[in-house]
């Protein structure tokens, strides 16, 4: 395995999560109150699970096809579909979208840059489905989180925010 490859392609993804962050902040979304949040999030979300399974999957067909055709093409997709994600989670402000994104993103991308890393290998003829096989792995495990843990942070975190703001302070 190329670990340089690898880190490089997982660099990629965080490059485009801050580019999409500082867009949504230049373009005047980032500093949205958090009383626009919806608080209450089900926990365990199924219907969560089932799209965020849904949209990483084929995001990363997409992604691993490119890698077989262009790395190139494959690094700029990378860049752009993760500054899009980084806009989208930073839209209710730079603290929410980190509190949010923090449990799962690092999981999640590092099983996205796997899948890259295969396509790779498989368009330079190198054994691959390993890699494919532990992208995958990770992509289920970060959809786990991302539909229990990442929603009860966030729930946490806006909760006591929410409280915070309105003079409610609960001691525990």
């Amino acid at each position: 395995m190329d670990l340089r490859r690898l880190l490089i392609i997982y660099a990629v993804f965080w490059v485009g999560i801050f580019i999409g962050a500082l867009l949504d902040l230049f373009l005047g979304f980032g500093f949205v109150s958090v009383r626009h949040v919806r608080t209450m999030l089900p926990i365990p979300d199924f219907r969560l699970f089932l799209g965020v399974i849904i949209v990483n999957f084929a995001t990363s067909i997409i992604i691993f096809v490119l890698g077989v055709l262009s790395v190139v093409v494959q690094l700029v997709a990378i860049l752009a579909v993760s500054a899009y994600v980084g806009e989208l989670a930073f839209r209710a402000g730079l603290v929410v979208g980190l509190v949010g994104i923090a449990p799962h993103a690092p999981l999640e991308l590092l099983g996205f840059s796997f899948i890259a890393y295969a396509g790779q290998c498989r368009g330079h003829g190198l054994p691959y489905a390993r890699y494919l096989a532990l992208g995958y792995v990770l992509l289920l495990v970060a959809a786990v989180v991302e539909s229990t843990l990442s929603i009860y942070v966030l729930r946490l975190y806006l909760t006591s925010t929410l409280n915070h703001r309105a003079g409610i302070f609960c001691v525990s």
